[in-house]
């Protein structure tokens, strides 16, 4: 994954270079620090069952700041 002055996030495949997805971060101010996490990294979203027990799903994705100040978590989404 990489991402660039635009704010346009790119996948990329590893064993051929080919570009896999891409999208926008919809912020004014330009992207200061990127991190991609994997399901297993302990990123956690609660949910609770009908007996009112929290099971925890793992979630996998990216996190984003901006010289503004604004922090962006976009979850994984398994196709």
């Amino acid at each position: 994954m990489s991402v660039g002055v635009d704010n346009i996030i790119k996948q990329w495949d590893a064993l051929n270079g080919d570009l896999l997805d891409e999208h926008r971060i919809s912020s004014r101010s330009k992207v200061s620090c990127f991190k991609s996490f994997a399901a297993g990294e302990n990123l956690f979203r609660g949910q609770t069952d009908r007996d009112g027990v929290i099971a925890s799903l793992k979630l996998g994705g990216t996190i984003t700041t901006s010289w503004d100040g604004t922090v962006r978590l976009r979850r994984l989404c398994l196709g």
